[in-house]
C-alpha cells in the first residue's frame, strides 16, 4: 500500500504491488484465519488495476474521504434534504480529485475545494499551545545555551501552519503521533527526517522556531513477498524508510522549512520505520 501511496508508480511499481497483495491473499487464512476472510480482503488483488487507470491511491481511496467526513457533514444545514446536501458535497469533492490539475477545471469549485481543505485554519497561518509541562524540555538546555544571543525561551507543545497540526515527539505517550517531519536543512536546503523535540520562541519575539532531532536513514523499508511464478523476492519501498534515533543530533528551523509531515512506527528504542504519505494532515 505504501507503494500505491506514491506520487508516482511506474510499471515496475504496480507490478510489485500485483505480486504482494497477491500474495497477501493467498496468505491471509493463515495469518488471521479464515473467519476475517472477506470479500474486502480480496478486492485488494485488483489494486493494480486503480493504479493503472487512476493514478495513486490517495486521490481516491476510502481513507482520506473518511478523514474528510467531518468536514463534509458540518456542510450540511438544518435537516431537510439533510442526505441529498452530503452527497452533492462528496460528489463535488470527489470530482475535484479528478480534475483539479485540468485546464478546463471550474475555477469556482477549485475555490470550494481550497475551501474543504483549510476549514480548520486558514493558510499560511501559525499559531501555538504553551505546553503545560515546560520541565520536561530542560534536556535541550545545553543546546542552547551553546548558541550565542538565546534567551527568554518559551515552549511550545504543538503547532498548526498552513492548515496542518505539528507536535513534539514529548507531547504524548501514543505510539504514534505528529511529530515526525520531512524538511529542508538550513542554507543546504536538503531534505532530512527528524521528530520535532520541541517549538519556541525566542527573546521576547512572536515568530516560532521548531528543534528538530534529526534521523538517520539506514536504508529503505524492505518487503519479502512471493512473486507470481513462485520464486521468493525482497523489494525496498521508496517512501518508507528504517531510520536511527541520535537525541543529541538537533537542528533548529523555521514551521516553512517542513515540506511534509510523515508517518512512522517504532521499532525498539533506537530503530523506527518512517513512512511518507503525499496527503498525511491528521496523527499518522
Amino acid at each position: 500500500m505504501n507503494i500505491g501511496n506514491g506520487q508516482h508508480q511506474n510499471l515496475n511499481d504496480i507490478q510489485h504491488v500485483t505480486e504482494m497483495l497477491d500474495d497477501f491473499d493467498k496468505e491471509f487464512d493463515t495469518l488471521y484465519t479464515v473467519r476475517h476472510h472477506n470479500s474486502n480482503i480480496h478486492t485488494m488483488r485488483h489494486v493494480h488495476l486503480s493504479l493503472k487507470r487512476q493514478a495513486p491511491l490517495y486521490k481516491y481511496t476510502t481513507f482520506f474521504f473518511e478523514n474528510m467526513n467531518k468536514i463534509i457533514k458540518s456542510l450540511a444545514h438544518g435537516t431537510v434534504e439533510h442526505p441529498k446536501q452530503l452527497i452533492s458535497s462528496i460528489e463535488l469533492f470527489r470530482g475535484a480529485l479528478f480534475h483539479i490539475q485540468t485546464p478546463s477545471y471550474p475555477l469556482l469549485l477549485l475555490s470550494y475545494v481550497k475551501d474543504l481543505l483549510d476549514e480548520k485554519t486558514k493558510a499560511s497561518t501559525a499559531t501555538s499551545l504553551l505546553t503545560p509541562v515546560v520541565k520536561y524540555y530542560r534536556r535541550y538546555e545545553p543546546f542552547f545555551s551553546a548558541i550565542p544571543y538565546l534567551m527568554n525561551i518559551k515552549h511550545y507543545d504543538c503547532i498548526i501552519y498552513n492548515g496542518v497540526r505539528y507536535e513534539t515527539i514529548v507531547t504524548t505517550k501514543k505510539k504514534t503521533n505528529d511529530s515526525c517531519v520531512l524538511y529542508k536543512k538550513p542554507l543546504t536546503n536538503q531534505l532530512a527526517i527528524g521528530f520535532i523535540a520541541c517549538i519556541i520562541t525566542v527573546n521576547n519575539d512572536d515568530n516560532r522556531f521548531i528543534v528538530i532531532n534529526t534521523l538517520k536513514i539506514n536504508d529503505y523499508f524492505q518487503v519479502k513477498f512471493y512473486a507470481l511464478n513462485g520464486t521468493k523476492r525482497t523489494e525496498n519501498i521508496k517512501n518508507a524508510w528504517l531510520c536511527q534515533i541520535d537525541e543529541n543530533e538537533l537542528a533548529i528551523i523555521k514551521p516553512s522549512d517542513i515540506d511534509q509531515k510523515l508517518g512512522h512506527r517504532n521499532i525498539d528504542n533506537r530503530l523506527i520505520h518512517v513512512f511518507k504519505y503525499p496527503n498525511l494532515k491528521e496523527s499518522s
